[in-house]
């Protein structure tokens, strides 16, 4: 019985050995050989992440996800959102920085000058988009001055109709991710329920089980924040729009052309933002 006991104690002290020791003690002792046995095979995925410029991180958070365990598919959703959105507000910096030269005084484009120029050298992706977001509220002053019956020149007017067409594809951007929008709400809800199943099934899994629980958790809390994703895109549709039609009129009022946005933004998705 002795010899039979030592050599129960000894398989274990090689697999502990073998194995993280640390999570060896939070299984809670030796005889759970039914644990082991009762493991849920991981969801397992292996889905590849879409291609952006990193620049792209200064006008939107875009994260990083595991693509290859549970809730990896609304984890990939996100991302593509993410990326969406980051080239729409892109493309709309781009547009207020044209109303900008048409209407900014020296010492505001020196300002803006100086900020971009501190954007460029900055690595921090954090400080990065908070300087971004300094030049956008200035920008947007600009905008915000702007009156509808304002008399503008020929050159003036020329960067009004460059900045209607990068709204325009800035919206054209934002409309093309509707259906994406639509489908993320139910998305979202399965991929939670998912992830939440996963740690269910990684806790009576056995060692590895509990070394995926972070990975899993991680992915659960990407996809729980994405749920103000769609009022995100609802805000952003409303705000290119606003941008749009404010310059429409101007265009309209000095007696310029000015589409409407589905036919400039036609014109406009050949436009490089």
């Amino acid at each position: 019985m002795y010899k039979r006991l030592s050599n129960i104690v000894l398989s274990f002290m090689v697999v502990a050995l073998l194995c993280d020791i640390s999570y060896a003690l939070k299984l809670g002792g030796f005889g759970k050989k039914k644990g082991a046995k009762a493991a849920v095979t991981a969801v397992a995925y292996n889905l590849t992440a879409p291609e952006y410029d990193p620049a792209l991180a200064a006008y939107g958070v875009i994260g990083a996800y595991d693509l290859g365990i549970a809730g990896a598919p609304v984890c990939l959703a996100v991302m593509e959102a993410q990326i969406k959105f980051a080239l729409a507000n892109k493309a709309a910096s781009k547009a207020m920085g044209y109303l900008t030269d048409a209407h900014g005084n020296k010492e505001t484009k020196a300002q803006l000058e100086a900020l971009q120029k501190q954007i460029d050298k900055e690595n921090d992706v954090e400080k990065k988009r908070t300087l971004m977001q300094e030049k956008d509220d200035k920008q947007r002053e600009i905008f915000d001055g702007i009156s509808e019956t304002d008399e503008i020149s020929k050159e003036q007017a020329e960067l009004y109709t460059k900045a209607s067409l990068t709204v325009a594809g800035s919206w054209f951007i934002l409309s093309s991710a509707v259906k994406d929008m639509i489908e993320l709400p139910k998305k979202i809800k399965d991929g939670i329920d998912e992830c939440k199943d996963a740690i269910k099934g990684a806790k009576s899994g056995g060692l590895s089980g509990l070394k995926a629980i972070g990975g899993i958790t991680a992915n659960l809390k990407a996809i729980t924040a994405a749920a103000k994703i769609p009022g995100q895109f609802v805000d952003a549709v409303k705000t290119q729009k606003e941008l749009f039609g404010k310059i429409g009129k101007v265009l309209k009022k000095n007696k310029y052309e000015s589409p409407s946005i589905e036919e400039a933004s036609e014109k406009s998705q050949s436009v490089d933002f």
